[in-house]
């Protein structure tokens, strides 16, 4: 479901049948409604059997907001709610009434969603109640994340759970949960799986000394540089680089003898055609030392965030950047895991012993303990430490605290 949580008083939306009643603290959630129908100002709405409530209605194919923490007055089916009773949604959108603290009424019992706990009846108007909404089919809180970036122009809410075929959100926007798992916005370059952790498998674009300077390139103050593209350069090795591919990588200007390394972001790139060529890429701050063409090197690392499947390209050579979220088709755009409790394939070598705990990725992301990569090549970057225990010699596929996220 999507996760991007507000807070802040109850805000009134203005229904007959649904209207806010407490300055409480309130949660809500972005929901983009695939449904295939349009969704009504103060319709319940349930995601992954999590009930909310649209403000303001809601086309289909459209972007809106639920509300799924606060105290609302919602219109009532059955007559008998009071106070304690669990709140369900039948299949048809309308409340019932459970027994309260133990679960839904018969008539609830298929095909039902809770919702919340009943407060009382709504003043002296029996067909409403008075609703406590909570968004956990256990009636616990759920765990809130915010999201550290903007949605794109042109782009719509996107869950940790789900993939699209166009990008929503600039690479590497990192969105954290409550609970401490840390996840990032990425684009498989090949399909990603859920069992291998997804790793970042490109070359460093390198020009050994930099060409001449495009017009306003290259000088103190400029925010463009130029560069030259070798003919094996590029994500297919070809001396291809699409436009703005390169955009959201890094590049470091001047790196060797004397010469002071200055380090910016890429925003934008010209393209180049297949067999290499110069490429002119615009960063995102002014430069603070001149270019000097013939003298001045310049590497490039592509966007860090365009990653393939560890066991797709098995090699020492790759860097892990974290664990995919959902099972990603090649292209299409979505959330890999960083930090935080995750699940990985063990390759039958871990927490199989005692003090068995630092935990590290395989050449082709799945995961062996540190006390039995001694002498393994194929073992190389660290990925956190495991949670749970063996408690015998019986090797296991442990629960890992990752840790690929500095701050």
């Amino acid at each position: 479901m999507p996760d991007t949580t507000s807070y802040g008083p109850t805000p009134s939306v203005g229904l007959d049948d649904f209207q806010a009643i407490t300055n409480m603290d309130y949660h809500t959630m972005p929901w983009t409604n695939g449904t295939g129908s349009n969704v009504a100002n103060g319709a319940p709405v349930v995601v992954n059997g999590v009930v909310g409530v649209a403000i303001g209605p809601i086309d289909n194919g459209k972007s809106g907001t639920l509300l799924i923490l606060t105290v609302v007055d919602i219109v009532k089916k059955q007559e008998t709610i009071t106070q304690g009773y669990a709140v369900y949604w039948d299949p048809t959108g309308n409340p019932y009434g459970g027994t309260a603290g133990t679960g839904a009424a018969t008539a609830t019992a298929t095909g039902a969603y809770f919702i919340g706990r009943a407060i009382a009846t709504a003043g002296s108007t029996a067909a409403r109640v008075r609703s406590l909404l909570i968004p956990n089919a256990n009636g616990m809180t759920a765990f809130t994340a915010v999201t550290l970036g903007n949605v794109i122009s042109g782009g719509i809410e996107q869950g940790t759970r789900e993939q699209s075929a166009t990008q929503n959100y600039p690479l590497g926007t990192k969105r954290v949960y409550s609970d401490g798992r840390t996840f990032r916005y990425v684009k498989a370059r090949t399909a990603l799986h859920t069992e291998f952790g997804a790793c970042y498998a490109a070359k460093t674009v390198t020009c050994d000394v930099a060409p001449a300077q495009a017009t306003g390139a290259g000088a103190v103050a400029d925010v463009k540089v130029t560069m030259t593209v070798a003919s094996g350069d590029g994500l297919a090795a070809n001396g291809l680089i699409a436009l703005n591919e390169l955009a959201g990588g890094y590049v470091v200007i001047g790196n060797g003898g004397s010469q002071h390394p200055q380090n910016r972001l890429i925003t934008a790139n010209t393209a180049v055609a297949g067999g290499g060529g110069v490429c002119t890429l615009t960063l995102d701050e002014a430069l603070d030392t001149v270019v000097t063409v013939g003298v001045t090197t310049i590497e490039t690392l592509m966007n860090p965030w365009i990653l393939s499947d560890g066991n797709v390209t098995s090699s020492g050579y790759v860097t892990f950047r974290g664990m995919p979220a959902l099972e990603l088709t090649i292209n299409y755009f979505g959330w890999i895991q960083t930090a935080g409790p995750c699940w990985i394939t063990s390759d039958t070598h871990t927490c199989d012993s005692a003090g068995d705990r630092q935990i590290y990725f395989a050449a082709n992301g799945s995961v062996v303990s540190g006390n039995d990569v001694t002498g393994d090549i194929n073992v190389q970057q660290l990925a956190g430490h495991a949670i749970d225990m063996s408690g015998s010699a019986a090797s296991n596929a442990p629960f890992v605290n990752l840790c690929l996220e500095t701050t």
